[in-house]
């Protein structure tokens, strides 16, 4: 597999699958698991958040700059995978050695280990971009979320479900593992796998024009966020992060300690509805895709869960009527339906504005805004939750209302959809060009649009 072709092999998305659905285990195993590896030894939701969020804390920083430096450095091995390999083995150690925690200080180092090397590996995108041409990005976005779905069902239905499990293996004399351990030990494998992909798989073509230079703070700023376009794409970016992505970390907190469910019932109320969306609504996202606006199926798949996730909070609020389990996977289902639209159409829809040389600049952009977002998000969700509870008056209880999650997600997708209204209007002036729906030659420098 490599670079800068006009059109691939089929056979090639299904193989760049592979790393999508590993950095969605990743995402998986950073979000409930983690939460509930952490709350052994932390129980307060602001805690909980601010260690949720040091993920985008190092996107902003790590992230962002490896995505800048692979636009701008040349190797024998490309300019993309040296930063992939070497992050993804990180994440190999960090996955390998959280289970052996025993403290919240060790834990907390192999946290930010895990997430600094995460973060060395952002670059895959404008890889993976790189290797599927424009025409081809919608319909391979149904392997790549196809790839993703599977991944969460196999995730929830088998490793989540059997997270408080115990499990006696027979060879070497015999030895009991937590389902915990087991979760996190097959993340690091699954990664290595990756490694393996991307290493051994892929290889980057020389650009035509590769501009080498060092790291300057100065030239950064203004490279990234020096054009209006890039700017206008970052705010669409961060759309997801205001709609629930930054904050979701608590939802199986609402699931298990407000509903009373267990970590099993949710993980499998999880996977069916995943299953459903691989077999109805990814199929339907992708059709889709490439024959109407990626822009519209983005706004739906914005709104659809916080309007599902209000219902459930008065729902639960005015005890309108028990949550049973079929409940909780209806709304699983229709959940999970509106963000196959999300996604399928997310990364498509961003890429279609920019030209093929800035994809690690603009990638870097999205990395600092995301992060900042999240970080930002996911810190404020755990003080809104804490600030909720009080006014209800459940902190005297020593309680938490978790499902106040959903009126700040509500707010903050109302926001989100202004956003793409508002970039909707920039794209019809001319004052976004859609490099992806174009033909034209390749820009000389400091010719991006300003206006």
């Amino acid at each position: 597999m490599e670079t800068q072709r006009a059109q691939v092999p089929w056979g090639w998305t299904a193989w760049l699958a592979l790393p999508w659905a590993t950095l969605h285990y990743l995402e998986l195993a950073c979000a409930a698991p983690l939460t509930f590896t952490l709350r052994k030894f932390v129980e307060d939701p602001a805690l909980l958040a601010f260690f949720a969020s040091l993920n985008t804390a190092f996107t902003f920083t790590v992230g962002a700059v490896a995505s800048y430096m692979s636009d701008r450095i040349w190797t024998p091995w490309g300019r993309r995978r040296p930063f992939l390999v070497v992050g993804w083995m990180g994440v190999v150690v960090a996955l390998a050695l959280i289970p052996l925690a025993g403290n919240l200080w060790t834990l907390a180092a192999l946290i930010l280990l895990l997430h600094l090397c995460q973060d060395i590996a952002k670059p895959y995108e404008p890889l993976y971009n790189e290797i599927v041409p424009p025409a081809q990005r919608g319909r391979a976005g149904i392997v790549r979320t196809t790839a993703v779905g599977l991944t969460g069902l196999v995730f929830n239905a088998v490793l989540f479900a059997g997270f408080d499990r115990d499990y006696h293996i027979a060879a070497f004399g015999g030895f009991h593992v937590r389902g915990e351990a087991v979760l996190y030990w097959a993340g690091a494998a699954f990664v290595a796998m990756t490694v393996l992909l991307v290493g051994c798989r892929v290889r980057e073509t020389l650009p035509e024009r590769v501009t080498h230079e060092r790291f300057e703070l100065r030239r950064f700023l203004r490279e990234v966020f020096g054009q209006p376009q890039w700017c206008r794409l970052y705010l669409l970016f961060a759309c997801p992060f205001l709609a629930g992505m930054s904050f979701a970390t608590f939802v199986p907190l609402f699931q298990t300690e407000q509903l009373g469910f267990s970590k099993s019932d949710v993980a499998y109320a999880g996977a069916i509805a995943l299953l459903t969306s691989i077999v109805c609504f990814v199929p339907l996202a992708g059709f889709l895709a490439d024959r109407v606006s990626r822009l519209r199926l983005f706004q739906i798949g914005l709104a659809g869960p916080a309007l599902v996730n209000v219902v459930l909070f008065l729902v639960v609020r005015y005890r309108v009527a028990p949550i049973e389990y079929p409940a909780l996977v209806a709304f699983n289902i229709v959940s999970v339906g509106f963000l196959a639209l999300l996604h399928v159409a997310w990364g498509p829809l961003l890429y279609d504005y920019v030209p093929p040389e800035r994809f690690g600049t603009v990638s870097a952009g999205f990395s600092v805004v995301g992060g900042i977002a999240g970080f930002v998000l996911a810190n404020a969700a755990g003080g809104w939750i804490k600030l909720f509870s009080a006014l209800d008056g459940r902190l005297a209880q020593g309680q938490f209302d978790y499902s106040s999650i959903f009126i700040f997600q509500l707010l903050c997708t109302v926001v989100a959809l202004g956003v793409t209204v508002a970039f909707q209007r920039w794209v019809a002036c001319g004052d976004i060009v859609p490099y992806a729906r174009q033909v034209l030659p390749p820009p000389a420098a400091g010719s991006y649009p300003t206006n």
